[in-house]
């Protein structure tokens, strides 16, 4: 019996209210590894559990046997922790209704749903093509290392399912990676990226490496695919910048382009008109005074129309963006 094996046993020997005060000591890694290894024992007898209490100086308990092992550890942890809490320990702390990942599931990239199962073990990664389409689950298989495929078809033969709580596991670190509902992700993506756009960029920065900390990879990526300030116009193509700005509205760029950089002003009057680019130019040398307020109207104007088109696939925001 390996060592982990042995834990499992001794805390199982020590009873429910006892076992789970002492689990509170393990790291979440080790809860996790702990849950996936019950999975893999056979029946405990009672000369098994003298043995490994033996083995551990210990006297707990001689009983009748322990069959069911991980839908008792997967009890006690939920005990313990509350199902909530355990999601949120041993899950990824998903917060979207998991009932439709499977769906999603079935529709993600092969090679991207072979990268995260091939970090899985072999019995998640049976539950998990037990539940998708069989050309989804044959062309995953085929990626996998020969020795892990074997075993993986051999759980998916032969495993009874997890019980609901490792169900529920399960599914909270696959929404965390791959999300469900992308409409709805994005548009609370793009509700984020309006409010941040309003950042100082200094401060954007310093606000996004703490949000690298607590928030999923993707769900920051799909943010910061969505942020977009007037400063960024001078890193779109030129054929974006023609057809974003050769039709609108004259007073509205001169408002924004009032005090921006010179980098930017070129951007912009080369994709206007020469009429209009001198119109605009001379409105940017007279002395009159804007008010900042005016100024940030405009620019968040002109955002606001360059995301709705990009949005919409006629041209594309950059892709090197890092905020």
């Amino acid at each position: 019996m390996i060592d982990t094996h042995r834990a499992i046993a001794v805390i199982m020997a020590m009873g429910k209210e006892r076992g789970k005060e002492f689990i509170r000591n393990f790291q979440p890694d080790e809860l996790r590894h702990m849950a996936e290894c019950a999975r893999t024992m056979s029946r405990l007898t009672e000369e098994d559990l003298s043995q490994v209490v033996h083995d551990f100086e210990n006297t707990f308990v001689s009983g009748a046997g322990i069959d069911e092992l991980d839908a008792k550890v997967a009890e006690m942890l939920a005990d313990s922790f509350g199902e909530d809490g355990l999601v949120d320990l041993l899950g990824g702390g998903a917060d979207n209704d998991n009932s439709s990942i499977w769906a999603h599931l079935s529709k993600v990239d092969p090679e991207a749903l072979a990268e995260f199962l091939g970090e899985e073990s072999e019995l998640v990664t049976a539950f998990v093509l037990s539940r998708l389409p069989d050309q989804l689950v044959a062309r995953v298989l085929l990626t996998l290392e020969r020795q892990k495929r074997s075993e993986v078809i051999g759980f998916m033969i032969a495993a009874k399912p997890p019980s609901d709580v490792v169900v529920t596991m399960i599914e909270a670190r696959l929404e965390e990676t791959f999300g469900g509902d992308e409409s709805e992700e994005g548009d609370r993506a793009g509700a984020v990226a309006a409010a941040l756009n309003e950042f100082e960029r200094e401060e954007l920065d310093e606000l996004l490496d703490d949000l690298k900390a607590i928030v999923a990879p993707k769900r920051l990526a799909a943010v910061r695919s969505k942020l977009f300030r007037f400063d960024d116009v001078a890193r779109l193509e030129e054929s974006a910048l023609a057809s974003i700005f050769d039709s609108m509205d004259q007073e509205l760029l001169t408002l924004a382009l009032k005090g921006a950089s010179d980098e930017v002003k070129e951007c912009v009057l080369n994709a206007v008109g020469q009429r209009n680019r001198r119109m605009i130019e001379a409105e940017l040398s007279s002395p009159r005074p804007i008010r900042d307020t005016d100024i940030a109207a405009a620019r968040r104007k002109i955002v606001s129309e360059i995301l709705r088109r990009a949005h919409d696939g006629e041209f594309s925001l950059p892709s090197d963006q890092s905020a």
